[in-house]
């Protein structure tokens, strides 16, 4: 990835960067997850504004930071997405944003703002053909009871 970034391609570079801290996820190194987020952020916000797909970056440390029960960091990642707004992601940002902001409201004991956050969720999930989110919020690795 590291030569990626040489040749001055670092949009990939980060993508690349992003899709191995899901991939850390998805194995359970959340650690690792994390470095990787953080050192896409830090590509990402390098050279003046930040590039498309930083907000996926956001919203995946928020995330992590919400699995650590660091709800303060998760939230100030949510506010940064938010700030950089939904257009500057992926076309899912906003359904895992959504989903974000339900573990962060459940997390914190508050089970209607987490559904508050779901119903949100589940008017844009027929846009994006995602059928499956109400699994999403269980499938992480250990949020919801």
């Amino acid at each position: 990835m590291h030569r990626l970034g040489l040749a001055g391609h670092i949009r990939f570079q980060v993508g690349c960067s992003y899709i191995l801290a899901d991939i850390r996820i998805a194995q359970g190194r959340l650690r690792e997850a994390i470095r990787s987020y953080e050192q896409s952020l830090t590509l990402a916000t390098a050279h003046g504004e930040p590039i498309w797909g930083t907000v996926d970056i956001y919203v995946g440390l928020s995330a992590l930071y919400c699995e650590r029960n660091d709800l303060e960091t998760a939230m100030r990642f949510v506010h940064q997405a938010q700030e950089l707004g939904e257009h500057a992601g992926l076309p899912e940002t906003r359904y895992r944003l959504f989903i974000v902001k339900a573990r962060i409201k459940a997390v914190q004991g508050d089970l209607d703002g987490a559904l508050e956050h779901l119903d949100e969720r589940s008017l844009d999930r027929h846009t994006l053909g995602l059928e499956h989110a109400h699994q999403e919020i269980q499938g992480y690795p250990s949020l919801i009871p």
